[in-house]
């Protein structure tokens, strides 16, 4: 009885201390993708993985030195492998950790020679998930690889995702997100279910999931959006795993590449109260980025009314002087001709007198009077000059009548 103890002890040690996998992703791509026709393809492969914490430790003394966590190999799936059998370990350098969710997670990049023109499927296999919902014992993270060029002329970059580890879902409510996704080539991503018999491009069955395919029960995700839909019912963990599949054209049914994306759904309860915000009244969801351009806005032009209006071909009395200033004016000066004519045996003469007259304030026209006033063809000008001439005239005619009458005595 005492060692059928002993045993049950050492069978529940390996049960806990295996379930520790909290899943993982993997991307690629080349390291000169524009440059045609490589032999090798350099590729740069990155994988990330989550470990439970109380089996692979990490805290920030571990990040600041460097240290790892997880274990394990990726290893070529494939009659086109050639050398590669399994060449990285999983072994990667501890990037966060999280007390509150006993997890620690990390993430390394490595240059993998590929020859051109193959496809490949590299895969990390393992047991086991920790404690789940549905599902649950071993783990595997797929992805399938390219280095044939594509119809632009360069190699293919596979699509990532910065998906967060943990999902956090209130009990009791439904909830609709969005599978974060890019593609540095502008590809069309389309998200599905892994797959625990996918076939890879080499003709060869690859598991993309292992245990936790389709374990997460009521989830409905749309492929083409990669929105994905779950009403939180249940308190528990639920592992999720999906794979990106990039499309060069919208026509295209076989996918340039694919690669994984596992993650925990997390359902927690809660007895604290909780609003809910209005809703937009349609979906406000766009697969568009507009940018907006630089906006020149040219500066408003005005126009400041000038006091000192020049007038032309204003009808004024010929003997008045326009008040050209500003503001207004009580002072107005007025030239009067008088002629005085005296008929004498020997001379005549004639005399001009100037008056000024202080009149009431001048009234300064409107632009409207302006225009009504441009109407009528005679110039200022003309009349000013005829009665200056006019003057001039008559003083030289009084001389010449002078000496006429001198000569003649």
């Amino acid at each position: 009885m005492q060692g059928l103890h002993y045993l049950l002890y050492i069978w529940l040690g390996i049960v806990i201390e295996a379930s520790h996998y909290r899943g993982g992703s993997f991307t690629w791509k080349p390291v000169s993708p524009q440059v045609p026709n490589q032999n090798p393809v350099p590729i740069s492969f990155t994988q990330r993985h989550a470990w439970r914490r109380g089996s692979y430790y990490c805290d920030q003394n571990t990040i600041n030195s460097g240290g790892t966590v997880g274990g394990g190999s990726v290893c070529c799936l494939g009659s086109q492998c050639g050398s590669l059998s399994c060449p990285l370990s999983t072994s990667v350098p501890c990037t966060d950790f999280s007390v509150s969710q006993d997890m620690s997670a990390g993430q390394a990049s490595s240059i993998l020679n590929l020859a051109p023109n193959i496809k490949i499927a590299l895969t990390f296999t393992g047991g086991a998930w920790i404690s789940l919902q549905s599902g649950g014992g071993n783990w595997a993270v797929t992805t399938q690889i390219s280095t044939y060029m594509r119809a632009d002329g360069h190699y293919n970059t596979a699509p990532t995702s910065a998906m967060v580890p943990v999902k956090l879902l209130r009990q009791g409510f439904s909830y609709t997100w969005l599978i974060p996704t890019a593609d540095t080539d502008g590809d069309t991503v389309k998200c599905r279910w892994a797959s625990a018999s996918a076939t890879v491009p080499t003709n060869i069955f690859a598991d993309e999931c292992a245990g936790i395919c389709n374990t997460f029960p009521g989830a409905s995700l749309n492929s083409s959006s990669c929105m994905m839909s779950y009403t939180a019912s249940a308190v528990g963990f639920w592992a999720v795993s999906l794979m990106m599949e990039d499309y060069e054209f919208t026509w295209q049914t076989t996918a340039l590449s694919a690669t994984p994306l596992q993650f925990i759904v997390q359902v927690y309860a809660s007895s604290s109260s909780c609003t809910v915000g209005k809703k937009p009244l349609s979906n406000t969801l766009s697969n568009t980025t507009t940018i907006i351009p630089n906006i020149t806005t040219p500066a408003i032009s005005t126009t400041t009314a000038n006091p000192a209006i020049t007038t032309t071909g204003i009808t004024v009395p010929s003997s008045t002087t326009p008040y050209t200033g500003t503001g207004a004016s009580t002072t107005v000066r007025t030239t009067t001709s008088t002629t005085t004519s005296t008929t004498t045996a020997s001379i005549s003469t004639t005399t001009l007198t100037t008056t000024t007259t202080t009149m009431p304030a001048v009234q300064i026209l409107q632009p409207s009077d302006i225009i009504k006033k441009c109407e009528q063809p005679v110039i200022i000008g003309t009349l000013l000059s005829t009665t200056v001439v006019g003057a001039i005239s008559l003083v030289v005619y009084g001389v010449f009548m002078a000496k006429i009458a001198a000569s003649m005595l």
